[in-house]
């Protein structure tokens, strides 16, 4: 619109007619483009120890419908429960008079019973907790009561850093007690993950270490798993990966992996341990690289402990 009105004021063929065009154009792109959003660094998650439900029902199969839902629920998102337990009924009764006249007997006897179980969902983000929570209260007519509980061994602050791990710290893998050492902070398992971006997962040195090279678009999206620490092993893992004097941590997003192992539309931002520089030797175009590490892998490279 804005440029058939000023082609309507001035001839294509005046030379100034042009400039004035262009010039406007340039402006009017230049004003209408939207400014672009500052990054922020991140809000922390809460970690939370316990989740307790509590759920009623008058109808004992009701109630038992709702419980199994509670627990299909939990056991899709990779959750760790308590069994259910099933708590004291709450017993109501009223009393209504009848007409005196009435042959039978004048009161009338009401009676209802509310039946209640609770089950607790263990160590959970305060993100999935939230997502959860709505998600069986929009499915369960009665409103289910709920009670949070925060992690008590959290610091002051209850934030919980989620850190992308591919290699030795996986579970099942040599240093994966390095991750659930409760002296040295405490750690909680989100779920297994793929990078976004592909990146050189490969196995170098006598040790036969995993490394992620920071070389972003080329390797492979590397599967690893996410974990919730507090800052307390955020710190130990800065010292035990040798940050930032040898690898470096950078905050990456990552799409979680469902229990079929296909990812997912979920995607978090997350602390990953990459190598910035490297030698020539360690990674050149006949570098094995992989998706998945594995120290008992096909690769026949078990890792070895400078520690042993």
């Amino acid at each position: 619109m804005l440029l058939s009105n000023i082609r309507g004021l001035l001839p294509a063929s005046n030379l100034l007619g042009k400039l004035l065009i262009r010039n406007s154009l340039a402006l009017y792109s230049s004003t209408s483009s939207v400014a672009t959003p500052v990054n922020k660094e991140p809000k922390q998650d809460k970690l939370f120890r316990s989740v307790e439900i509590e759920v009623r029902g008058h109808d004992k199969a009701v109630l038992k419908s709702y419980l199994e839902f509670l627990k299909n629920t939990i056991a899709h998102l990779e959750l760790r429960r308590t069994e259910v337990r099933t708590l004291p009924y709450i017993r109501w009764i009223q009393w209504a008079l009848r007409a005196k006249f009435a042959k039978k007997k004048y009161k009338l006897h009401y009676e209802t019973r509310t039946h209640i179980s609770q089950i607790t969902v263990l160590d959970v983000t305060g993100s999935t907790a939230s997502t959860f929570l709505e998600y069986i209260q929009r499915n369960i007519p009665e409103g289910p009561g709920i009670k949070k509980e925060p992690a008590v061994k959290m610091q002051e602050t209850d934030t919980v850093h989620l850190v992308f791990v591919y290699g030795t710290l996986k579970s099942g893998e040599p240093n994966a007690p390095v991750m659930t050492d409760d002296s040295t902070g405490t750690c909680k398992f989100i779920g297994k993950a793929q990078t976004l971006t592909k990146f050189p997962l490969i196995i170098g040195s006598i040790y036969n270490i995993p490394f992620l090279l920071n070389l972003p678009h080329k390797g492979h999206l590397v599967e690893g798993e996410v974990y919730g620490i507090d800052s307390k092993k955020l710190s130990f893992l800065d010292e035990f990966e040798a940050h930032p004097q040898f690898y470096r941590r950078e905050r990456l997003p990552v799409k979680l992996i469902d229990g079929a192992g296909s990812t997912t539309d979920r995607t978090m931002d997350v602390w990953i341990y990459l190598l910035p520089t490297w030698r020539d030797q360690l990674y050149d175009e006949n570098t094995t690289v992989y998706s998945c590490y594995s120290s008992g892998g096909a690769h026949g490279r078990v890792y070895v402990s400078k520690f042993m």
